[in-house]
């Protein structure tokens, strides 16, 4: 198989020395039938009327010997393509406004979809996205709490109930303590905006506060340095962060001496220890974060924003990895199992026993989606404006093609009589 892809190749590559070759092959037989003939006492014109009788025709023999290689479709393709830029150059008008209705159909359309694909529809660029979840509870009413901060979350799927997806860090770190279904939890607040201090150029940056195994639950490595990791989220540890791939190579200059180096976030000095790998651009698709610190920095950084030691002060969220034997419905039942208790009994209880507080498990394959919830609608309306709009453009074309067509109506009943496919003439 490999020996003949390469010899099509060599066809496609070669192909006025194949021609050429096939030139001197049909010759050189033509030649020896001539000289068997005139052997048999023929003379040498005779001699060469029967010798291409028997062939069957020079030319004939040649398309024989094309169709032959298996690149006849590519050659003829070639062919069409360089006459129907010939026919092109010689009509500038209307190749002029056929380029243009195209370009009023195909960029507006183009700039829309990519918009939808990066709100909507790509993945996290995450090993197994798919394993991705979000703890979401779900209960007949709204929780009692002291306090909170609701962020990004998948949305209600059922009006009669709440849904949520802040919980305390007293209950998260029970929840991380208790499961056996997850291989991997973390938690994370959404993003803030800091004042961002480097070599003496002050900006503001989006940051998200993360668990220190935030980076491992979602499989993702380091570019440069390294990612965040547990020891840097335990309460006393020294502040640190790790950046974007896209910031790091626009905001720094991609200078690998940054990692080890100190900058100033809301006055305080904390170290790079590394740049995510590229590609990921936070959990929210559409709206990139530039760094990440460790939750234990909350109290340095945004001091008084957040209750740690509460267990109704909710303002943490929780992304997961399930167990490749495990099911989400298994998952949700047990991480049930170990909310429930604790947010329904106990002075602190955000719910009553009869709200019947549950967890579900949101796939974030696609991301928190914040873009997707609030523009989703706007969008696909747009989609629909810019896809009439081509409709439209197709559609004055393929008049322009239909008058075009008309006026050359003789030369393709030639190429009919000739023997031409219609499906070549058609393309």
């Amino acid at each position: 198989m490999l020996s003949n892809l390469l010899y099509r190749m060599r066809v496609l590559l070669r192909h006025g020395t194949v021609e050429q070759q096939l030139d001197g092959e049909l010759r050189s037989h033509l030649e020896r039938q001539v000289e068997k003939y005139m052997e048999s006492g023929w003379s040498r014109e005779e001699a060469l009327r029967r010798a291409r009788v028997e062939l069957g025709g020079v030319e004939l023999a040649k398309e024989e010997c094309r169709d032959a290689r298996g690149v006849r479709f590519l050659e003829t393709l070639f062919q069409d393509v360089r006459y129907g830029l010939r026919m092109l150059s010689k009509s500038p008008g209307f190749t002029i406004v056929a380029i243009l209705a195209l370009a009023l159909g195909i960029g507006p359309i183009t700039a829309i979809f990519s918009l939808i694909n990066a709100a909507m529809l790509r993945s996290l660029p995450v090993p197994e996205p798919q394993r991705l979840v979000m703890l979401q509870y779900d209960a007949r009413r709204y929780p009692d709490t002291a306090g909170g901060y609701f962020w990004g979350c998948p949305g209600k799927t059922d009006p009669a109930r709440h849904e949520g997806c802040s919980f305390s860090h007293p209950m998260y770190e029970q929840i991380r303590d208790q499961q056996r279904v997850f291989s991997g939890i973390s938690a994370f607040v959404g993003s803030d905006e800091f004042h961002m201090e480097v070599d003496g150029r002050r900006s503001m940056v989006r940051g998200d506060l993360v668990g220190g195994d935030f980076f491992s639950t979602l499989g993702l490595g380091a570019e440069h340095g390294r990612t965040l990791e547990p020891a840097d989220d335990k309460p006393g540890a020294a502040p640190v962060a790790v950046v974007r791939y896209g910031y790091w190579r626009n905001q720094p200059g991609g200078d690998p001496s940054i990692i080890g180096k100190f900058v100033s976030l809301e006055g305080v000095s904390v170290s790079i220890v590394g740049v995510v790998a590229r590609g990921f651009n936070g959990l929210d698709a559409g709206i990139p974060d530039d760094i990440w610190l460790p939750l234990a920095s909350q109290p340095t950084l945004l001091p008084g924003r957040f209750r740690w030691d509460m267990p109704n002060s909710v303002w943490t969220e929780m992304v997961a990895r399930l167990k490749p034997d495990v099911t989400k419905a298994q998952a949700e039942s047990a991480i049930t199992a170990v909310f429930a208790p604790s947010a329904t009994t106990g002075p602190d209880a955000i719910f009553k026993p009869d709200d019947a507080p549950r967890i579900e498990l949101p796939e974030l394959a696609h991301g928190l989606g914040s873009l997707r919830h609030q523009f989703s609608e706007p969008l696909f309306v747009l989609m629909a404006a810019v896809g009439i709009i081509l409709v439209l453009a197709t559609a004055n074309i393929a008049g322009l093609m239909l008058a075009r067509g008309a006026s050359r109506r003789r030369e393709i009943a030639v190429r009919l009589a000739l023997g031409a496919p219609r499906w070549r003439i058609l393309r």
